[in-house]
């Protein structure tokens, strides 16, 4: 069994691309919280947030790959941006991923303004082992 291993950092990233022997070039699934959270991160026409919280709503595990607004940028750490964010400058923004991990991505956000990412959906949604390389 694998595990999903989350970061807040650049080095907790490269040690998680590293460990998943993953290309950069298919970036880290950003972790979000609330779709508060999400609405001050991503270009959202009012057809995905509806989506999204219908997704919320429902409790369903649901993502889509956007754009970061552009004064969103402010929160991505420092060293970060090739380990999120493919070519176009997009990520994949996770909603309904399990309550624990929820509430470790909205305190983040919460207190610090910091984001947490991860793997990919399709682990997440396998319900494995979730590890941090990073001081949470």
């Amino acid at each position: 069994m694998g595990y999903i291993i989350g970061a807040t950092d650049a080095a907790g990233l490269a040690r998680k691309f590293e460990v998943k022997h993953r290309a950069k070039n298919k970036p880290a699934v950003t972790l979000v919280g609330s779709l508060e959270q999400l609405a001050r991160l991503a270009e959202l026409s009012p057809e995905v947030l509806g989506f999204y919280e219908e997704c919320w709503d429902k409790d369903i595990l649901m993502g889509c790959i956007l754009p970061w607004r552009k004064d969103a940028q402010q929160y991505l750490p420092r060293g970060s941006e090739a380990y999120v964010r493919d070519a176009r400058r997009t990520s994949c923004f996770a909603v309904k991923y399990g309550l624990p991990v929820e509430q470790i991505a909205g305190r983040l956000w919460e207190e610090d303004s910091r984001l947490l990412y991860a793997d990919p959906q399709k682990a997440l949604s396998r319900g494995r082992p979730f590890h941090t390389f990073a001081p949470l």
